[in-house]
């Protein structure tokens, strides 16, 4: 399975996960494979509800996976296009129902 990733999403691995280039192309495959779907939150509104408009903020993506305490953002073709952080507010309340 190849995935790419823009420069931008290289960017944000760095400023965010603390990854260099390689380390971050090496986690790729491994967020795609175990990284949780919108779906995977259907016992939680909230964080649902939050994937959902992030998704539907950025115009580019088409999916997203959830790895840790961070969002990776991916178009068609298995292009990563960037990565984001969970807010501390969304994380503390994603328990509550």
């Amino acid at each position: 399975m190849t995935i790419e990733s823009t420069y931008h999403s290289q960017q944000r691995g760095k400023q965010r996960l603390n990854k260099t280039q390689k380390q971050f192309e090496d986690l790729l495959p491994k967020v795609l494979l175990k990284g949780k779907t919108i779906e995977d939150y259907k016992n939680f509104p909230r964080m649902q509800k939050y994937l959902k408009g992030v998704l539907k903020a950025g115009q580019e993506g088409n999916f997203l996976r959830v790895f840790g305490n961070e969002i990776f953002i991916f178009a068609l073709g298995n292009i990563c296009l960037t990565v984001l952080t969970i807010p501390q507010k969304i994380l503390r309340n994603n328990f509550r129902r």
